[in-house]
């Protein structure tokens, strides 16, 4: 299992099809009776997990697409699946902070990795979805037709971007962590 409270309660409360964002003392509990369960059939919590995978002591995880298609890459016979239930979706983002020393080298960076070529380039090697279109018709049709890396319609409508929790709620479920991880 990941050792990340914000994905492990986010996919706890996504199997009981509540947002993956909730906060509330009632769905938090619910989430808690779940993992404290699931608890003892757990090898570790742990976000370096592909050693685990690649060497056999783990057979499953709570994980990402682009560790599951490394393992893959390197001969482990894994499988990716998104829950039906839905998950977090997420992006890698590139940002030019303010005070940068070079303003034009990092635009001249971001223009570089934008080109289509190079946009497929990298997502060949990540095995993350691009979401720039015209790099998309560089994959070849194995890759664009991979659910794992570009899920149906109907699943991706269950899949839900990690939000900012309130001050009540991020205290809920640090408690919550505190408790699955120490019991």
């Amino acid at each position: 299992m990941l050792d990340s409270p914000g994905e492990v309660i986010g996919a706890a409360l996504k199997m009981r099809s509540h947002s993956y964002n909730a906060s509330s003392a009632d769905l938090l509990a619910e989430a808690r009776e779940d993992l404290l369960n699931l608890k003892p059939h757990l090898l570790a919590f742990e976000t370096n997990y592909k050693p685990l995978i690649a060497s056999g002591e783990a057979c499953l995880a709570l994980g990402w697409n682009g560790d599951a298609a490394t393992l893959r890459a390197q001969g482990v016979p894994v499988l990716y699946v998104i829950p039906s239930e839905g998950s977090q979706i997420w992006e890698d983002d590139w940002a030019i902070a303010a005070d940068a020393p070079n303003p034009e080298l990092a635009h001249a960076f971001l223009n570089y990795v934008l080109r289509p070529e190079i946009a497929a380039q990298e997502a060949r090697y990540t095995r993350y979805a691009t979401g720039n279109h015209a790099a998309m018709e560089l994959l070849d049709d194995e890759m664009r037709n991979d659910p794992s890396i570009y899920p149906p319609q109907e699943l991706l409508a269950k899949l839900e971007s990690g939000m900012p929790i309130d001050d009540a709620g991020q205290q809920r479920r640090a408690e919550l962590w505190d408790e699955v991880r120490e019991h």
